[in-house]
């Protein structure tokens, strides 16, 4: 599991020390472009550019083959190293008793590592910049456009890490396929091996970062009613980013395996450097897919919102009908209030004429019997 202990944030105040952003504790590569690119997807706030984004590296043991290269090589440019580490770096350390020019070795550490270098060249005895240093840092990284001689003074002096982003952002791929057929054809080097197409893969995978990210503030402004859609379309872009890490770490693996074997054989450079190609190929198809696969959900998206819009003139029709029946049902109650009061009101007359009718039999029955009464009598 990748982890980055984060520092509290510190006030960007001009007077304050810069220092190192948080602690890496994923997996580590000699390869710079590869550990710089998997630091920037962990976190995103990784700026090359920005030493206050930097994390601070406390072991340098590649990830996979367990491969310490801190005795040949030096390590990827543009990070912050603990400075027990820095001490055993031997290019760092003996590169002075070579044939270079003392200044431009000293600006190479400044420039490549500023947080382990002052400006003078010199380890410093804790991690930090000051804020003039860091204008001079920023004033050196805007004129690193190396001449000729620059160039050669740079790689003796302090970088055997030929994937440097700023090195790589001009240059062609079919330059940087001569060069590294050039490379590969010399005895000198062969530690690192580069990797070709630098700028073309980071180019496609800051295309893919900004497509993930507008397709997550479309989905951020969605309805509830269009929460399947937007579950869909993050299980899409999860799945796509996992795919993408995954042959990421693949391809590292792979390029290791191959780097390991073209150390001991350079007759088959010229076909390995086929194969990735091809494999960059397939990226770009993949890509290029995914894309497809967002403009689809965009569509949907589109859709659904067309049907939402046809659900609410709907209700609001329903809504007029049950106000309506309301008033219908209303009016109903009201009638048969009235038809009860007529109908009690019957039920009334009903009852007096019937106690009327009574009261009339009564007293016939009564005549009667008086009459009968008074004929008895007569008889007798």
């Amino acid at each position: 599991m990748v982890r980055l202990t984060v520092y509290p944030k510190r006030s960007k105040m001009s007077n304050k020390n810069i220092e190192p952003h948080g602690s890496w504790d994923g997996d580590f590569t000699w390869h710079g472009y590869f550990l710089r690119t998997h630091i920037k997807t962990v976190t995103p706030e990784y700026n090359m550019n920005d030493p206050s984004t930097w994390p601070l590296i406390r072991k340098v043991i590649a990830t996979g083959n367990q491969a310490d290269h801190s005795k040949t090589t030096v390590p990827p440019e543009y990070l912050v190293y603990d400075q027990n580490l820095v001490r055993g770096f031997r290019r760092l350390q003996n590169t002075q008793g070579k044939s270079v020019e003392t200044s431009q070795y000293m600006r190479n550490l400044f420039l490549h590592y500023p947080f382990n270098y002052d400006r003078h060249g010199k380890l410093r005895e804790h991690l930090h910049i000051t804020p003039n240093e860091l204008e001079e840092w920023k004033k050196q990284m805007s004129c690193a456009v190396p001449t000729r001689k620059q160039e050669a003074v740079t790689k003796n002096a302090t970088t055997n890490d030929h994937t440097n982003d700023t090195a790589t952002k001009d240059v062609s791929p079919e330059a940087g396929f001569n060069e590294i057929m050039k490379m590969l054809g010399s005895e000198a080097d062969t530690d690192m091996i580069p990797y070709t197409s630098v700028v073309e893969l980071e180019e496609e995978l800051e295309k893919t970062r900004k497509q993930v990210s507008e397709a997550k503030k479309t989905a951020e402004l969605a309805e509830e009613a269009k929460a399947t859609l937007d579950m869909a379309y993050k299980a899409a872009c999860k799945s796509y980013t996992i795919r993408v890490n995954g042959r990421m770490r693949e391809l590292r693996e792979y390029w290791t395996k191959l780097l390991s074997q073209e150390r001991t054989n350079h007759g088959n450079a010229k076909e390995l450097l086929v194969l990735m190609k091809e494999a960059m190929d397939q990226e770009k198809t993949r890509a290029d897919a995914a894309e497809t696969v967002v403009q689809a959900l965009k569509v949907d998206l589109a859709g659904h919102s067309n049907d939402l819009e046809k659900s609410k003139k709907e209700v609001e029709e329903l809504k007029a009908e049950v106000k309506q029946s309301s008033k219908d049902i209303s009016a109903a109650k009201q009638k048969a209030a009235v038809a009860e009061q007529q109908i009690l009101k019957i039920l009334e007359e009903m009852k007096k004429k019937k106690q009327s009718a009574g009261s009339q039999k009564r007293k016939s029955s009564e005549d009667v019997s008086e009459a009968q009464r008074k004929r008895l009598k007569t008889e007798v």
